[in-house]
């Protein structure tokens, strides 16, 4: 634990020894707060160290940042921070890096599962094909009689 969390524990403990007299423990607030305190510093000095800020999309064009900062939306759906002419975190003031998700390149009409990379191998070829494949295009892969292993290194049955 930190001189400085032990600081700011303390002064917020001068507020809740008053509030405690009426039968609180303060020996035990005192210990939550000083964890408190030290978590939140902690996690601040992790936001401090970074050298990016990584922005990521949800399905309705709502960017959320790394750092916690508020939901961001751009005018047109799927614009990104940097069409924008955003470079820099407006809330940390990091370098932005975009977090794009994988995108299933199966023909399934509804994508089932987490995409993942793969290797499909056609009957008679010598080098695999690569793709993102989720569940679904896995298992139409495999039903037309194709090789499906992901890149992690097991074959999916």
């Amino acid at each position: 634990m930190s001189k400085l969390a032990e600081r700011i524990a303390s002064a917020i403990l001068d507020g809740v020894l008053c509030w405690t007299r009426g039968g609180g423990n303060y020996i035990e607030t005192e210990k939550q707060i000083i964890a408190t305190v030290d978590s939140i510093l902690n996690y601040e000095q992790q936001m401090i160290d970074r050298k990016h800020c990584r922005w990521e999309c949800d399905d309705d064009g709502r960017w959320t940042s790394e750092c916690d900062g508020s939901d961001w939306c751009f005018p047109g759906i799927g614009d990104t921070p940097s069409e924008n002419g955003m470079v820099y975190c407006p809330f940390c003031s990091k370098p932005i890096v975009v977090l794009t998700p994988l995108r299933c390149d199966g023909s399934c009409e509804e994508h089932r599962g987490d995409v993942r990379p793969v290797e499909c191998w056609a009957p008679g070829d010598s080098e695999p094909w690569r793709f993102n494949y989720c569940d679904e295009a896995i298992e139409e892969d495999t039903r037309r009689g194709f090789r499906v292993v992901e890149l992690s290194g097991s074959e999916v049955k």
